[in-house]
């Protein structure tokens, strides 16, 4: 028996030195819809990692109450 797990789908992140705000959207490849979307649209990006560096190398603080999460679970038989 396995518990439902929160999974990030889209992360909001503050750099203090510039005050600018930075959406990040990932990739769900176990969610078979939007493996059909892909396979139309082959836009999305490979890379599910959380940044921590802005592209000028400011740092990044995640702002946890605005990312938006689903429930997962996996279940082993």
């Amino acid at each position: 028996m396995d518990l439902v797990k929160p999974k990030i789908q889209t992360s909001v992140h503050y750099c203090e030195t510039t005050k600018k705000g930075m959406v990040r959207h990932y990739n769900d490849h176990t969610n078979l819809a939007d493996n059909a979307e892909d396979a139309v649209d082959k836009s999305g990006g490979g890379n599910n990692t959380m940044p921590t560096t802005d592209a000028n190398g400011n740092a990044l603080s995640c702002e946890y109450g605005y990312c938006l999460y689903k429930d997962s679970q996996s279940v082993t038989i």
